[in-house]
Protein backbone atom coordinates (compact mmCIF):
# COMPACT_ATOMS: atom_id res chain seq x y z
CA UNK A 1 0.00 0.00 0.00
CA UNK A 2 1.39 3.72 -1.03
CA UNK A 3 1.89 6.15 1.24
CA UNK A 4 -1.02 8.37 0.03
CA UNK A 5 -3.49 5.17 0.19
CA UNK A 6 -2.24 3.87 3.61
CA UNK A 7 -3.10 7.28 4.58
CA UNK A 8 -6.03 7.66 3.54
CA UNK A 9 -7.48 4.22 5.01
CA UNK A 10 -5.73 4.49 8.19
CA UNK A 11 -7.74 7.23 10.10
CA UNK A 12 -7.18 9.25 13.35
CA UNK A 13 -9.78 8.40 15.90
CA UNK A 14 -10.91 12.17 15.60
CA UNK A 15 -11.19 12.19 11.92
CA UNK A 16 -13.09 8.90 11.97
CA UNK A 17 -15.51 10.62 14.59
CA UNK A 18 -15.86 13.91 12.35
CA UNK A 19 -16.62 11.68 9.79
CA UNK A 20 -19.25 9.48 11.26
CA UNK A 21 -17.88 6.55 9.98
CA UNK A 22 -19.37 3.34 11.69
CA UNK A 23 -17.40 1.70 14.25
CA UNK A 24 -18.05 -1.58 12.92
CA UNK A 25 -16.39 -0.52 9.62
CA UNK A 26 -12.84 0.14 11.54
CA UNK A 27 -10.46 -1.98 12.80
CA UNK A 28 -7.13 -1.25 15.44
CA UNK A 29 -3.58 -1.41 13.18
CA UNK A 30 -0.30 -1.65 14.14
CA UNK A 31 1.32 0.60 11.37
CA UNK A 32 4.83 0.22 11.96
CA UNK A 33 7.51 -1.83 14.12
CA UNK A 34 8.19 1.46 16.11
CA UNK A 35 4.68 1.06 17.91
CA UNK A 36 4.88 -1.98 19.20
CA UNK A 37 5.41 -2.65 22.89
CA UNK A 38 7.91 -5.46 24.48
CA UNK A 39 6.13 -8.77 24.16
CA UNK A 40 2.76 -8.04 24.44
CA UNK A 41 0.32 -5.69 22.96
CA UNK A 42 -3.11 -5.37 24.61
CA UNK A 43 -6.31 -3.23 24.82
CA UNK A 44 -4.50 -0.70 27.12
CA UNK A 45 -1.82 0.15 24.15
CA UNK A 46 -4.15 0.71 21.68
CA UNK A 47 -6.52 2.77 23.98
CA UNK A 48 -3.18 4.67 24.61
CA UNK A 49 -2.83 5.25 20.95
CA UNK A 50 -6.59 5.93 20.63
CA UNK A 51 -6.32 8.51 23.38
CA UNK A 52 -3.44 10.29 21.50
CA UNK A 53 -5.78 10.76 18.40
CA UNK A 54 -3.10 8.25 16.52
CA UNK A 55 -4.03 7.24 12.45
CA UNK A 56 -4.17 3.77 13.89
CA UNK A 57 -8.00 2.90 12.73
CA UNK A 58 -8.17 0.98 9.31
CA UNK A 59 -10.95 1.58 7.27
CA UNK A 60 -12.04 -1.73 7.06
CA UNK A 61 -15.05 -2.14 4.01
CA UNK A 62 -16.22 -5.64 2.64
CA UNK A 63 -15.82 -6.27 -0.97
CA UNK A 64 -20.20 -6.49 -1.53
CA UNK A 65 -22.94 -4.69 0.25
CA UNK A 66 -23.94 -1.36 0.69
CA UNK A 67 -21.84 1.78 1.63
CA UNK A 68 -23.19 4.10 4.27
CA UNK A 69 -23.48 7.47 3.07
CA UNK A 70 -20.99 9.07 5.61
CA UNK A 71 -18.40 6.35 4.02
CA UNK A 72 -19.62 7.43 0.07
CA UNK A 73 -18.78 10.97 1.11
CA UNK A 74 -15.05 9.95 2.18
CA UNK A 75 -14.94 7.94 -0.80
CA UNK A 76 -15.28 10.51 -3.12
CA UNK A 77 -13.48 13.30 -1.30
CA UNK A 78 -10.57 14.89 -2.50
CA UNK A 79 -8.36 12.58 -0.67
CA UNK A 80 -10.06 9.47 -2.05
CA UNK A 81 -10.14 10.33 -5.63
CA UNK A 82 -6.15 10.64 -5.09
CA UNK A 83 -6.03 7.90 -3.25
CA UNK A 84 -7.89 5.40 -5.68
CA UNK A 85 -5.18 6.36 -8.27
CA UNK A 86 -2.71 4.58 -5.81
CA UNK A 87 -1.69 1.60 -8.40
CA UNK A 88 -3.25 -1.11 -6.02
CA UNK A 89 -6.45 0.84 -5.51
CA UNK A 90 -6.52 0.80 -9.48
CA UNK A 91 -5.99 -2.91 -9.57
CA UNK A 92 -9.15 -4.00 -7.01
CA UNK A 93 -12.90 -4.39 -7.45
CA UNK A 94 -13.91 -2.34 -5.65
CA UNK A 95 -10.73 0.37 -4.72
CA UNK A 96 -11.91 0.62 -1.42
CA UNK A 97 -12.37 -2.81 0.08
CA UNK A 98 -8.50 -3.70 1.39
CA UNK A 99 -7.47 -7.29 0.70
CA UNK A 100 -6.23 -9.62 3.05
CA UNK A 101 -6.71 -8.19 6.46
CA UNK A 102 -5.38 -10.64 9.07
CA UNK A 103 -5.75 -10.40 12.62
CA UNK A 104 -2.40 -12.61 13.26
CA UNK A 105 -1.27 -14.62 16.24
CA UNK A 106 1.88 -12.24 17.23
CA UNK A 107 3.76 -9.29 14.73
CA UNK A 108 7.51 -9.58 14.31
CA UNK A 109 9.50 -6.37 13.48
CA UNK A 110 10.72 -5.94 9.92
CA UNK A 111 13.65 -3.88 10.26
CA UNK A 112 15.18 -3.58 13.84
CA UNK A 113 18.12 -1.93 15.43
CA UNK A 114 19.86 -4.23 18.07
CA UNK A 115 17.08 -7.05 17.94
CA UNK A 116 14.10 -8.13 16.62
CA UNK A 117 10.86 -8.23 18.26
CA UNK A 118 8.17 -10.83 18.89
CA UNK A 119 4.70 -9.40 20.29
CA UNK A 120 1.95 -11.52 20.75
CA UNK A 121 -1.04 -9.81 19.68
CA UNK A 122 -3.55 -10.28 22.40
CA UNK A 123 -5.28 -6.81 21.26
CA UNK A 124 -7.02 -7.79 18.02
CA UNK A 125 -5.18 -5.61 15.95
CA UNK A 126 -4.24 -6.10 12.25
CA UNK A 127 -1.00 -4.88 11.22
CA UNK A 128 0.07 -3.10 7.73
CA UNK A 129 3.26 -4.70 5.42
CA UNK A 130 5.76 -2.82 7.33
CA UNK A 131 5.36 -5.29 10.11
CA UNK A 132 5.50 -9.01 9.66
CA UNK A 133 2.08 -10.82 10.70
CA UNK A 134 2.92 -13.87 12.26
CA UNK A 135 0.16 -17.12 12.57
CA UNK A 136 0.80 -20.08 14.17
CA UNK A 137 0.44 -23.89 12.60
CA UNK A 138 -2.53 -25.35 14.18
CA UNK A 139 -1.74 -27.30 17.28
CA UNK A 140 1.29 -25.19 18.08
CA UNK A 141 1.44 -24.24 21.26
CA UNK A 142 2.73 -20.70 21.78
CA UNK A 143 2.92 -20.59 25.51
CA UNK A 144 7.00 -21.06 25.65
CA UNK A 145 7.59 -19.16 22.44
CA UNK A 146 8.23 -15.41 23.84
CA UNK A 147 10.28 -17.19 26.91
CA UNK A 148 12.69 -18.71 23.99
CA UNK A 149 12.50 -15.59 21.57
CA UNK A 150 14.35 -14.18 24.59
CA UNK A 151 17.27 -16.90 24.18
CA UNK A 152 20.70 -16.05 22.65
CA UNK A 153 19.98 -19.01 20.44
CA UNK A 154 17.31 -17.25 19.55
CA UNK A 155 18.42 -14.29 18.57
CA UNK A 156 21.94 -15.67 17.12
CA UNK A 157 19.11 -17.24 14.68
CA UNK A 158 17.97 -13.88 13.20
CA UNK A 159 20.86 -12.14 13.04
CA UNK A 160 21.79 -15.09 11.14
CA UNK A 161 18.93 -15.66 8.64
CA UNK A 162 18.07 -11.39 8.61
CA UNK A 163 20.39 -9.18 6.17
CA UNK A 164 22.56 -5.99 6.84
CA UNK A 165 20.83 -2.51 5.72
CA UNK A 166 22.87 0.72 5.85
CA UNK A 167 23.38 1.64 9.38
CA UNK A 168 23.66 -1.64 10.61
CA UNK A 169 19.83 -2.32 10.58
CA UNK A 170 18.31 -5.98 10.21
CA UNK A 171 15.75 -6.91 8.04
CA UNK A 172 13.94 -9.95 7.78
CA UNK A 173 12.05 -10.47 4.72
CA UNK A 174 9.09 -12.70 4.90
CA UNK A 175 11.05 -16.14 4.11
CA UNK A 176 13.90 -15.22 6.37
CA UNK A 177 11.73 -14.62 9.15
CA UNK A 178 10.16 -18.30 8.42
CA UNK A 179 13.66 -19.36 8.81
CA UNK A 180 14.60 -18.27 12.34
CA UNK A 181 14.81 -21.29 14.42
CA UNK A 182 12.79 -22.11 17.41
CA UNK A 183 13.85 -24.72 19.42
CA UNK A 184 12.37 -26.71 21.80
CA UNK A 185 13.53 -25.18 25.74
CA UNK A 186 14.70 -28.70 26.68
CA UNK A 187 17.16 -28.59 23.55
CA UNK A 188 18.51 -25.03 24.59
CA UNK A 189 19.64 -25.94 27.76
CA UNK A 190 21.71 -28.44 25.89
CA UNK A 191 23.38 -25.36 23.93
CA UNK A 192 26.83 -23.68 25.09
CA UNK A 193 25.47 -20.45 25.84
CA UNK A 194 29.26 -18.70 26.25
CA UNK A 195 29.89 -19.87 22.62
CA UNK A 196 26.45 -18.33 21.50
CA UNK A 197 26.86 -15.41 22.64
CA UNK A 198 30.34 -14.69 22.13
CA UNK A 199 28.56 -14.98 18.23
CA UNK A 200 25.95 -13.06 18.74
CA UNK A 201 28.33 -10.01 19.97
CA UNK A 202 30.47 -10.71 16.94
CA UNK A 203 27.76 -10.56 14.35
CA UNK A 204 26.30 -7.30 16.60
CA UNK A 205 29.41 -5.77 16.12
CA UNK A 206 30.12 -5.97 13.00
CA UNK A 207 26.65 -4.44 12.19
CA UNK A 208 28.10 -1.75 14.72
CA UNK A 209 25.40 -2.64 16.88
CA UNK A 210 27.38 -3.09 20.78
CA UNK A 211 25.94 -6.42 22.88
CA UNK A 212 22.90 -5.35 25.03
Amino acid sequence: MSNRSQQFFHLRPSEASCLRIPKQLLHPTVRNGRALPKQWLTASTVDAWKENDEPILLLRMPKSGPVPASVARYLDSDAGVVAREAYKCRVRDPWYSVPDVQVPDFFLSYMSGLEANLVRNDAGCTCTNSVHSVRLRQGINSSHLLDIWESPFIKLSFELEGHLLGGGMLKLEPREAGQISFPEKTALKQVDIAIVEEALTTLREWRHYAAA
